[in-house]
């Protein structure tokens, strides 16, 4: 098995993740776009000093800034 991570673009040419899209009416090229431009926001907003992939957004409160801006609002 392959360890690499997905990136977005492989995981929007996934046949069952674009049977799922279909299904619920999702634009994939419109997801595409929007889930990168909140990736580059994120990346933009982490601080210079505070490192690498895993970090996250000042403020944030531990764990994948990218993975809590998908969580659901409490």
């Amino acid at each position: 098995m392959n360890d690499r991570e997905l990136t977005l673009t492989d995981l929007l040419a996934d046949p069952m993740i674009l049977a799922v899209l279909a299904a619920y009416q999702v634009d994939a090229a419109a997801l595409e776009a929007a889930l990168s431009g909140l990736a580059r926001r994120l990346e933009l907003a982490r601080p210079a000093a505070g490192g690498g992939c895993g970090s996250t957004v000042s403020g944030a409160r531990g764990g994948s800034a990218f993975r809590e801006s998908l969580a659901p609002r409490q």
